[in-house]
């Protein structure tokens, strides 16, 4: 009889449901199993390899807000357009100030928290706070796991906010609030502190539509 019988009746006897499907290939072996339709699939060393890729090694992925574009549309996207079957992976939402889009950037922070503790092998944020997490010594201080930036994972950089306003806006307040905006000074202190808190570094920024194109993307 076949391995597979054998295997069959020996967890059948211990009291654990099994079945199997031969296939005639790995490739379709694998396919099967990120689409779900497998629960497990016993797999060459080059099956497994690829299994692995396809699912960016990471066992524990742990990700923002799920309506966050920075820490998790956008890079969940990514994944996808990289070939990651995400049904395949087991990922953990930090859903902190959910309906606010990841602007407190809460899950990102709880993101980092649970790397550096280890209970995760990878996971998202924004590009924003991981710099303001090294600034401010609060990850890579020698408590807990060293975090590192996989430098393979290249996600499209994308606009963040801006301010919109309907096509009947009365001209006059629309030119009034760019004038007074546009005329913020990051060299005073009072504008700076004003500035600093929305992440500018310089000045505020006119309107770039194109800088949207991976939002728009990740939600077609």
């Amino acid at each position: 009889r076949s391995i597979w019988a054998g295997l069959s009746e020996y967890f059948s006897k211990s009291g654990v449901d099994f079945d199997f499907v031969l296939f005639t290939n790995y490739d379709r072996q694998v396919e099967a199993l990120l689409s779900g339709f497998l629960d497990i699939a016993w797999n060459g060393p080059v099956a497994h390899v690829r299994t692995q890729k396809r699912t960016n090694g990471a066992s524990r992925f742990a990700a923002g807000t799920r309506d966050s574009p920075q820490a998790c549309i956008v890079p969940m996207h990514y994944l996808q357009s990289q070939g990651v079957v995400l049904k395949s992976m087991s990922v953990t939402f930090f859903d902190r100030d959910y309906g606010k889009h990841g602007d407190t950037a809460l899950g990102e922070i709880e993101v980092m928290n649970e790397l550096t503790k280890g209970n995760f092998d990878a996971g998202i944020v924004s590009d924003m706070m991981w710099q303001r997490a090294i600034a401010s010594g609060d990850v890579n201080t020698g408590d807990g796991e060293e975090l590192e930036i996989l430098e393979e994972a290249k996600v499209p950089p994308f606009n963040h906010c801006q301010f919109d306003a309907l096509p009947t806006l009365d001209p006059k307040k629309r030119q009034d609030f760019e004038t007074v905006l546009f005329k913020m000074d990051y060299s005073k202190p009072e504008d700076r502190h004003i500035m600093q808190l929305e992440g500018i570094r310089q000045k505020w920024e006119r309107p770039q539509e194109d800088g949207y194109q991976p939002v728009r993307d990740a939600l077609a």
